[in-house]
């Protein structure tokens, strides 16, 4: 039976949910404003937006009963004491034990339960909320950088990217992954941007949130994000300043796990012993014996589960949808006719580098269900890598469509 709901602990739910919703909806009202490529979109925003706040309702309806599958009693029990301490201790000591990883995400929900009351409802809402900005933010960049691919790509953006399953689900019903899916999307953006147009300071700002989420991880969007600049852009200010950023999250890396970058080798050789041992004692959903670095990561970033590793209705799911993507990115890659201009697009090229980056540290997970909700992490690049040939072709074609057309009304 699910949880029994007082009336004002639903009303938050409901009213922080539709707050945040609200305020999601005027942000990408005044992207289609400034950017008229995602109008043709909107129908389809409209309904992905729908679905993620239907679910996100049902979560917060079910919160206690599903909190004992999930690591959000936790999350919410030391987001408490956070707010307890913001409270005793004042805000000069609060700020000073901050620490990147799961303390600062802890912090920041006592920030929110100090300033709204301990409602976990409303960090589900906003989690939810932000997984749907993240997929749109997404679209709008591939709407960018391939312009002419639209309309003729918009039913298989709209199903790869704005109903992408493991946003779907994986955002609302978890706390942690709406927000870092849109900390790496904001950072993508920044490459998605044409020379013409600047930079915006908000997305660098909530891009560089995600530096103290998860710093293992966004250390290796940032160096992909960082050479993409360097090499493709010439853009040397703006490398160097990412890739210093990146160097700041490997010092809060080894500030978290001592030596873990000053001693990168022995580092690996604990990872892998450490992963062989807990594979072994995870039954059904254990995913290898030793790690092999990067190799292990990529296979299981794009084809586990196996067929015959497949046990549940959800691991179906997940497998269904990796295996999709990999097939059509393998399909699409080689196919494609002009390969180098691909791979000079400054957004490919980032998702490529990060994703070959983000193989290392997934290399070491060990049970399939948390690789099946922290591979949103490396989703923007998967997605981005599969298509990006289509929406390539599709422009060629309509480019080619556009000079024929005009070249008639020449000679007429």
């Amino acid at each position: 039976m699910g949880r029994v709901y007082k009336v004002d602990e639903f009303a938050v739910g409901f009213i922080a949910l539709l707050s945040c919703f609200a305020i999601s909806w005027l942000s990408i009202h005044r992207m289609i404003l400034k950017h008229s490529g995602l109008k043709q979109f909107t129908t389809a925003i409209l309904g992905s937006g729908s679905l993620y706040f239907l679910l996100a309702l049902y979560r917060i309806a079910n919160l206690e009963e599903m909190q004992e599958w999930t690591d959000g009693k936790g999350h919410h029990y030391l987001g408490e004491v956070a707010a307890y301490r913001l409270e005793t201790e004042g805000l000069g000591r609060f700020l000073l034990d901050i620490k990147p990883g799961n303390v600062f995400y802890q912090s920041m929900t006592g920030v929110a339960y100090f300033t709204f009351g301990s409602h976990p409802e409303i960090i589900y809402a906003a989690s939810a909320c932000l997984g749907f900005m993240s997929v749109v933010l997404l679209l709008d960049s591939l709407v960018r950088v391939f312009p002419n691919a639209f309309p003729g790509a918009l039913i298989y953006c709209t199903a790869a990217v704005l109903f992408l399953p493991t946003a779907l689900f994986w955002s609302p019903f978890n706390l942690k992954e709406g927000p870092i899916a849109w900390c790496i999307v904001s950072l993508l953006r920044i490459v998605s941007y044409s020379k013409e147009n600047r930079v915006s300071i908000y997305d660098v700002f909530v891009a560089l949130l995600g530096v103290f989420l998860r710093p293992h991880i966004y250390v290796c969007w940032l160096a992909g994000v960082g050479f993409t600049r360097l090499f493709f852009r010439f853009n040397i200010v703006f490398a160097l300043f990412f890739l210093a950023i990146g160097c700041v999250c490997l010092l809060l890396v080894e500030s978290l796990i001592p030596g873990s970058v000053t001693d990168f080798a022995n580092t690996v050789s604990e990872a892998e012993a450490m992963t062989e041992k807990n594979s072994a004692t995870q039954g059904n959903f254990k995913i290898s014996g030793k790690p092999i670095p990067f190799f292990t990561g990529g296979l299981l970033l794009l084809i586990r589960p196996y067929p015959w590793e497949i046990n549940s209705i959800s691991s179906l799911a997940t497998g269904l949808e990796i295996w999709t993507f990999t097939l059509l990115g393998l399909v699409g890659w080689l196919r494609c006719k002009r390969k180098l201009q691909l791979l000079q697009t400054p957004l490919v090229m980032t998702c490529i580098i990060s994703f070959i980056l983000l193989c290392l540290p997934f290399s070491f997970f060990y049970n399939m269900g948390l690789l099946a909700r922290q591979r949103l992490q490396a989703y923007p690049a998967i997605v981005v890598i599969s298509l990006a040939p289509y929406l390539q072709a599709i422009a060629d074609r309509t480019s080619q469509r556009i000079t024929i057309v005009g070249l008639r009304k020449l000679d007429d």
